[in-house]
């Protein structure tokens, strides 16, 4: 296992970490060694400096995983430019305000891309080819300073317009020292690399694999079986993932020995569903905002889960000579396939909390009187998102009790009442004010008449 050096050096040395021979990035169209690897380094890094770009130019980049996409952040950096990765799922107008934003002078995408620009949308030049990039000749390794400004990684965008995060080559290079080292990454794994490279742990990914010497395999997948593929094909012993990629891995049916080719699995982004739910379950419980149905039927739940004489016997059997043994019969207490229903409702909390909130989550557990309640609200806070607390403070448990379609006929026949009694309230306070307005008229005439009969007469 590769030891933590807290020494940085510049990014495009992270190659050679790895045994000249030893396979570095599998593609397509083939797997490339360490030592070819660096030479398509170097010949990239030439042709960024054969277009008059300069250190410290910005150079972005809007690829899918293609090979060029994979050897931009090193060639970047062996030119002594700043690397800007652009996600290929971005549109025009997002990336129109990041080109402009940090200043690029050179954009590389690919032609059907490139063809979606239109005039003003970005101030550089254009390169729609991504083969034109290699230059004949090649740039040695950088000396650059490990403190220098290598990247700008953006971000998505959720908040408001995305915005520039700056990262020198001891940002990076410390960082995939750190993940190779508590990974304990070898040259023995294969990490599939299936986060957008945009993102800053899914480039670690390339990173930290080239740092323990490793093979990088990147993939740009339709769906959750195409991920299952690869791990089979390449023998992936490393997969990064976020919540979503995980619910639809869950789900999705895998070969037989395909999962034990995994030796570890790393979450981003957020709490995967079931582990979050747990979380919000316990809490809950704690406060005491637990429904009591909801609080015997996870007590008992619990109880099957577990073989108590058995586990008893374990403990009292348990000897620190005999490890393996005492392990072994503990985990017999336990039935697995008991659990179950426990994972999801903790996956149906989870998928609450993630639409609705957290607070949203805790008014459904407060209220739910069984697991069904708990997968009802998930299904309402699918479709309603975060106006889903507003719908249970609103009907309370009756919420957790429609479908979906007939929660909005429902919701539908709510609001034709709320417009009807506008209505006749309308017309209630229309007819009041007429009222008044005619008897005030009326006893303005009769004060009027009463004036000029108490007037003295005038002699003519």
């Amino acid at each position: 296992m590769l030891q933590p050096d807290p020494v940085p050096q510049p990014l495009d040395h992270i190659l050679a970490k790895g045994d000249a021979h030893a396979p570095a990035l599998v593609l397509r169209s083939g797997t490339l060694d360490y030592q070819t690897l660096d030479a398509l380094v170097g010949r990239a890094a030439a042709g960024l400096r054969a277009r008059g770009l300069v250190p410290g130019d910005r150079v972005a980049a809007w690829l899918a995983k293609t090979r060029l996409a994979c050897i931009m952040p090193l060639a970047a950096a062996r030119a002594g430019l700043i690397y800007v990765p652009l996600n290929p799922l971005l549109k025009r107008a997002q990336i129109s305000h990041i080109m402009t934003d940090c200043g690029a002078r050179l954009l590389i995408t690919n032609e059907s891309r490139a063809a979606t620009l239109q005039g003003g949308d970005v101030d550089c030049p254009v390169e729609g080819d991504e083969d034109a990039i290699f230059a004949d000749d090649a740039l040695p390794p950088s000396s650059a300073d490990p403190s220098d400004v290598v990247e700008i990684l953006y971000t998505s965008g959720s908040t408001g317009r995305p915005k520039g995060v700056v990262l020198s080559h001891a940002n990076l290079w410390l960082g995939a020292i750190s993940v190779s080292h508590y990974l304990k990454l070898g040259p023995a794994d294969r990490t599939l690399c299936v986060l957008p490279f945009s993102f800053d742990y899914g480039q670690n990914q390339l990173f930290s694999t080239w740092a323990a010497g490793g093979a990088a395999i990147p993939l740009d997948y339709l769906t959750p079986r195409d991920v299952i593929k690869a791990i089979e094909k390449h023998g992936v012993t490393t997969l990064a993932g976020v919540p979503p990629l995980w619910v639809q891995l869950a789900e999705t049916p895998w070969p037989e020995g395909v999962p034990q080719l995994l030796r570890r699995l790393t979450n981003s982004g957020g709490a995967v569903p079931v582990r979050a739910g747990l979380s919000l379950v316990k809490d809950a419980r704690k406060v005491g905002r637990l429904g009591a149905g909801l609080t015997e039927w996870a007590g008992r739940s619990a109880r099957g889960v577990v073989d108590a004489p058995v586990l008893r016997q374990a403990v009292a059997e348990a000897s620190l000579a005999h490890p393996v043994q005492t392990v072994s019969a503990v985990k017999a207490a336990f039935k697995a396939e008991k659990a179950g229903a426990l994972v999801r409702l903790a996956k149906d909390v989870g998928r609450v909390s993630e639409k609705a909130g957290t607070k949203g989550a805790l008014d459904v557990l407060r209220i739910a009187d069984g697991p069904q309640d708990v997968a009802r609200a998930a299904r309402l806070a699918d479709v309603k998102g975060g106006r889903t607390r507003a719908v249970i403070k609103l009907l309370g448990r009756g919420a957790l009790l429609l479908t979906a379609g007939l929660f909005n006929l429902a919701w539908w026949v709510f609001a034709a009442i709320l417009l009807v009694f506008g209505f006749l309230s309308s017309i209630k306070s229309t007819t009041e004010s007429l009222t008044r307005w005619w008897l005030a008229r009326r006893k303005r005439r009769r004060a009027a008449r009463l004036a000029a009969l108490a007037a003295p007469a005038v002699p003519r």
